[in-house]
């Protein structure tokens, strides 16, 4: 994927999970691991 989506591809996966760590109210990705 890095060669299609270029070098910015893993600040996007982080903010994209930042964002849905918040939707789901968790704080960390420990705290989400495993949750369902």
């Amino acid at each position: 994927a890095m060669v299609y989506e270029g070098p910015g591809l893993g600040a996007r996966i982080v903010r994209g999970l930042e964002r849905l760590m918040k939707r789901d109210g968790f704080t960390s990705i420990a705290e989400a691991v495993g949750s369902e």
